[in-house]
């Protein structure tokens, strides 16, 4: 038994290894089959896919949230498991881990902004003709690059 967490190496393993399996399938969902269904080259094609499939849009990004949480947690783990090999290059690693989790969760709070802000973007930048100047009235201010950046 570990003294520092009371798990073994092996249960801290099978945890890691569930926490990889949400990973790799909340992922593989909200990067693979969420982005290639919304996404396309024109923004105003993007903005008005999100808006038509917007159960989706928003159930790709609880996904990425969940693959974001999950790492928080793999990174400890990996220091655990790989601090008894090298304790220097285990920190490193884990240090690595959420400095790229925290860069991924910035990222995302730039497509939570998104989720509210479509028929914004479709005003103001994609010139979409359905949307009236009322419909924009409350966010005119609000600039439309957002969209671009899917």
């Amino acid at each position: 038994m570990d003294s520092t967490t009371g798990a073994s190496p092996r249960q801290l393993g099978r945890i890691a290894g569930a926490l990889y399996l949400i990973n790799v399938v909340c992922g593989a969902f909200a990067i693979g089959y969420v982005q290639a269904t919304l996404l396309a080259s024109d923004p105003a094609t993007t903005a008005v896919n999100i808006q038509a499939h917007e159960l989706l849009y928003r159930t790709g990004l609880a996904a990425h949230v969940l693959v974001t949480v999950t790492n928080v947690p793999l990174a400890l783990i990996f220091y655990e498991l790989f601090k008894v090999v090298n304790r220097r290059v285990a920190l490193l690693t884990a240090f690595f881990i959420l400095v790229a989790t925290a860069i991924e969760a910035a990222g995302l709070l730039n497509q939570f902004a998104l989720s509210g802000r479509t028929s914004a973007a479709l005003c103001i930048r994609c010139s979409v003709p359905s949307w009236t100047a009322a419909n924009c009235s409350s966010r005119s201010a609000w600039s439309g690059e957002a969209i671009s950046q899917l």
